[in-house]
């Protein structure tokens, strides 16, 4: 039975609650049917009446509910006087993985003094399998998914924030809380909002968090303003991707990188430097050549002039003229001597590494012996060679033979660049184990920028260049070369005075 009111030019409630997807039905108060709609009839009787046949055309008007859940819900209904709600999972007895879900609401009202029931009824079932659908979908994304209000307040999260975030309790738990509470910086926070209020969005923007656990995680945030139906800003939405991982991985690519380029820089430099060697190195042995040459060719030139000289002058030459070709002939042979034993030496020691013969020598005897050898070139210039106290009994585990040749190179190359009338010191001192004996003369000296350099083979010294001074320049290198066959060291400084050139040596006291 229908009940049919009217009002003429509004409306006919009758027509819209018959076409509505709702089963609505009207209830006295012993549970008899006074009104129901068409879609309570078609669909939803089933869910009233126990003994419902799916007969066509019942008349349901003053019919009594039978079904003993739904008896039991109106009663509590009315006790409680409120509005109650249900949601109802029916199974098709011929198909048990067919489900349908309703949401029923029994609510107690009254007119006249009269107590009457109203239950609504609606088939929910497409509304679940979308929920299903979606919450599926939520439970399966790696990214999290949030809701919160204006305020930061959580409204809803995916489930996927509760192994994002490391959340031991129930996710719906996190319902109502502040988002602050996973934002390591609070000014990162307020930072993102007034560039979501500039922009209405934020598009991959990074910020560090941290789990409930403790630990924290940098998050890309993709997050927009939803509204509400006047158009107004209600909240704001949006996804959260941990891209820890990818920063590390970007960290650790940018720092392979950097070292990649460092590496590539240094090598590069190493070239560039070999380069330059190689090329001075050329340039070096070039001048070498022609210093070696010229040295070589000047006593050779004088052996050549005066026994040419002696040849042709053969029969009529004085005693006395013949005495001083053949002293000119001997010194140049000499100096040629000298030349090439200075040549072999070096080349000896640089490429064959000779074997030492090492014993207790005295210290003081050996320089005294080098004093002895280089004294004759120093009187011709007029330079004295000023020697320590020798009374002091210093030994050392040396080859004798080769620390004099060290000694001598060292002592003939501060002759060499030492002005006439000058002198030498040495030095000798004592510190820990070590003997430290310094060479230190009074000539031109070398510029400090290039003090590494008197040690190195072929190496030119801008001063030293211009100087006038026989000899094959490798005298100090075959000093370096032998001192640290000793255990020892050697190096070259301007004196205190800023006049000539100390050069130091240190050598390992003798040990039993």
């Amino acid at each position: 039975m229908k009940i049919s009111i009217q009002k003429k030019d509004l409306f006919n409630p009758q027509e819209i609650l018959d076409n509505i997807e709702l089963s609505v039905v009207l209830l006295s108060s012993d549970n008899r049917v006074i009104y129901l709609n068409n879609m309570s009839e078609k669909t939803y009787s089933h869910l009233l009446f126990s003994n419902h046949d799916n007969s066509e055309n019942i008349d349901y008007f003053q019919k009594t509910i039978t079904d003993i859940k739904w008896l039991d819900r109106i009663k509590k209904s009315t006790s409680l006087k409120k509005n109650l709600e249900y949601v109802d999972i029916i199974i098709d007895p011929h198909n048990k993985d067919k489900k349908e879900y309703y949401r029923s609401s029994v609510q107690p009202t009254s007119s006249n003094n009269k107590l009457f029931t109203l239950l609504t009824i609606k088939n929910i079932t497409h509304e679940i399998e979308q929920e299903k659908e979606i919450r599926s979908m939520f439970d399966n994304i790696q990214d999290g998914y949030f809701r919160c209000d204006l305020e930061g307040n959580v409204i809803f999260v995916s489930p996927s924030m509760k192994k994002f975030f490391k959340y031991k309790g129930d996710i719906k738990d996190l319902k109502g809380r502040s988002i602050s509470e996973v934002i390591k910086n609070p000014q990162d926070m307020e930072n993102a909002r007034r560039l979501r209020e500039k922009i209405g969005k934020l598009s991959d923007y990074e910020i560090k968090m941290k789990r409930y656990d403790g630990t924290e995680l940098i998050a890309s945030i993709n997050s927009s303003y939803f509204h509400d139906a006047k158009g107004n800003p209600k909240g704001v939405e949006g996804t959260i991707r941990d891209i820890t991982d990818r920063k590390s991985a970007e960290e650790q690519l940018y720092k392979l990188k950097e070292s990649l380029k460092k590496r590539v820089d240094e090598q590069t430099k190493d070239i560039k430097e070999a380069a330059i060697r190689i090329e001075q190195a050329y340039k070096t042995k070039a001048e070498f050549v022609s210093n070696i040459t010229h040295e070589l060719l000047t006593p050779l030139s004088g052996i050549l002039s005066f026994s040419e000289l002696g040849l042709l002058k053969n029969g009529s030459l004085t005693a006395e003229k013949s005495t001083e070709y053949f002293q000119h002939i001997n010194e140049s042979g000499n100096r040629l001597k000298e030349l090439i034993d200075s040549l072999i030496s070096f080349a000896n020691n640089k490429i064959n590494n000779p074997k030492y013969s090492m014993s207790q020598v005295n210290l003081f005897s050996l320089i005294q012996m080098s004093i002895n050898t280089i004294n004759t070139n120093a009187m011709k210039k007029g330079i004295k060679i000023i020697k320590p106290d020798s009374n002091t009994n210093y030994n050392i585990n040396a080859d004798a033979e080769m620390i004099i040749t060290a000694l001598e190179n060292i002592l003939e190359n501060s002759v060499k660049f030492s002005d006439s009338g000058g002198n030498i010191y040495i030095d000798i001192g004592k510190k820990d184990n070590n003997y430290t004996i310094s060479i230190t003369d009074e000539g031109i000296g070398v510029p400090e920028d290039e003090m590494d350099k008197i040690f190195q083979s072929f190496s030119i010294i801008s001063n030293r260049n211009k100087v006038s001074a026989e000899g094959t320049g490798l005298g100090l290198t075959l000093a370096k070369q032998i001192i640290e066959a000793h255990s020892g060291a050697i190096r070259a400084e301007t004196p205190a005075n800023g006049i000539g050139l100390s050069v130091i040596i240190t050598i390992p006291e003798y040990t039993p």
